[in-house]
């Protein structure tokens, strides 16, 4: 299924997104309209089997406990005497649903269990279990008289909890009871003894009472679960506001001593159940005061902007172009739901640029990475004004280069890889020839970022993206000339 991500506080689509909507599978990131914002997606629902197996297929892929061995093929044998674990680690995202399934053959005695997967499996035959991962790690567990084989090749572990974009933004997840509603006194619990009061109606004052950095908290959060974070808060001239789970404590937001109304509009993915507004002081009864509070579940599609900042107006149709500034920026499409619907296999992604100054620095302008031997990037390459396109598979790399011309206008570019071939698109055409991919493409994203190699960053982009879009079909050449002459440069 494809995938589109659009400002959901827009009126009207842009012609470019409607010219789009008309060509089936065309969807894409439309980074438009304010500053720092979020990338909100707009995606279809994908459940089993069009969602790919996060499990990799041979025996070597996983860590293998006592009395486990690889018999023949990738044939994992289990002998009795040992309840070690034959596991896969880090391929599981925290709070998400996936659909797992084994084959058991040969057994003689005993069962194994799959992570979070309820009642133990025992018969000669597949069996599909619906697991709630509370972690990252696949884990099959024997008892100890198990004695058996499992087939590692029809291994599958499939997300199953993908939903569409318009069941987002969900229902309010703070306490709503109370004359006040969210901003009632009585629905939060005090932190560091903080002195909760209600000095006007719908306005929530969380002051000092005697322990530094008081806060009001709610246990509101499902781990693992994207969520939006609306409010308005402002201080006494003294306090800083931030927000910041608990558990956790990763800082989500901080604010200024302004006496005057702030805005906050933040998401985060949820690292415990627990959510506090605190107020920054250490002295007397300082306070920050809150209203119009709110928290939705997100979508888990939504991209993370790091420092990107909105720049000027982009040709044509296209609406504005973000900024890359060659050091710190990036836009961060990774997560569990954009791995189980991209396949390798059938991949396609296009992109528009834009930049004023060519120079002889390697700069990613798209970069989608599993490991050393397996990646996809859009690349500024150290030729001044040369693309390279690289889809590396199995440790063998297929690259077509282009050089531009170095324009400063905005260009569209894209990869295609579908029947094991690659082909580069530039503009309205493709550059270059068909490249046979010769590698098998093996893993999970680790990083997706556009305008950078890694979240470090590295091989940062000093230019601009106005779009970018994604399909698992094949474009014909007429739909790339139509994505095209639909930006309207």
């Amino acid at each position: 299924m494809p995938i589109s991500f659009a400002r959901r506080d827009m009126i009207t689509k842009p012609s470019y997104e409607a010219a789009l909507d008309r060509i089936a599978g065309a969807d894409h990131w439309h980074l438009q309209e304010q500053s720092g914002a979020v990338a909100l997606a707009t995606n279809d629902a994908l459940t089993v089997p069009d969602t790919r197996s996060v499990a990799l297929l041979t025996y070597g892929d996983y860590v293998a406990g006592a009395n486990w061995a690889n018999s023949s093929g990738e044939i994992a044998r289990h002998s009795s005497g040992s309840v070690e674990t034959f596991q896969q680690d880090d391929i599981l995202a925290p709070g998400k649903t996936y659909q797992a399934t084994i084959t058991l053959a040969n057994r003689g005695a005993g069962s194994v269990t799959i992570t979070d997967g309820g009642a133990a499996i025992s018969a000669n035959e597949q069996t599909t279990r619906t697991i709630t991962s509370t972690g990252t790690d696949f884990i099959i567990t024997p008892t100890t008289d198990f004695d058996g084989d499992i087939d590692v090749e029809l291994i599958l572990v499939q997300q199953t909890n993908i939903l569409p974009s318009y069941v987002y933004p969900g229902a309010e997840e703070l306490n709503e009871s109370g004359a006040s509603g969210t901003a009632t006194a009585g629905n939060w619990v005090q932190f560091n003894n903080a002195a909760l009061t209600n000095p006007s109606i719908g306005v929530l004052r969380v002051a000092r009472n005697g322990n530094d950095n008081p806060g009001a908290q709610q246990t509101i959060a499902t781990i693992g679960k994207r969520y939006r974070i609306t409010a308005e808060v402002r201080s006494d001239g003294n306090a800083f506001p931030r927000i910041r789970t608990f558990g956790g404590a990763i800082v989500l937001f901080v604010g200024t001593t302004d006496t005057a109304w702030q805005t906050v509009d933040v998401e985060y993915v949820a690292d415990s159940t627990d959510l506090q507004y605190q107020s920054i002081t250490a002295t007397g009864t300082e306070y920050t005061e809150w209203r119009n509070l709110s928290i939705t579940e997100a979508n888990p599609l939504n991209a993370r902007n790091t420092a990107m900042a909105i720049g000027q107006t982009a040709g044509g149709n296209l609406g504005y172009r973000y900024l890359d500034d060659g050091a710190t920026t990036y836009l961060d499409v990774e997560s569990a739901e954009h791995n189980s619907k991209l396949d390798p296999t059938s991949f396609h992604v296009w992109l528009w640029l834009q930049k004023t100054t060519w120079d002889t620095i390697e700069r990613d302008i798209l970069s989608y990475t599993v490991d050393a031997n397996n990646w996809i990037r859009i690349v500024d390459s150290t030729t001044a004004g040369t693309i390279s396109f690289q889809f590396r598979a199995g440790g063998t790399t297929e690259e077509v280069t282009l050089a531009t011309g170095s324009p400063t206008t905005d260009v569209l570019a894209g990869i295609s890889v579908a029947g094991g071939v690659m082909k580069a698109w530039y503009r309205d055409t493709q550059t270059g020839s068909n490249q046979a991919v010769a590698g098998t493409f093996v893993g999970n994203f680790v990083t997706m970022l556009i305008g950078a190699r890694t979240k470090t960053p590295t091989f940062v982009h000093n230019g601009a993206v106005s779009h970018i879009g994604t399909a698992n079909r094949e474009l014909s050449a007429s739909e790339w000339e139509s994505i095209y002459a639909s930006g309207g440069v």
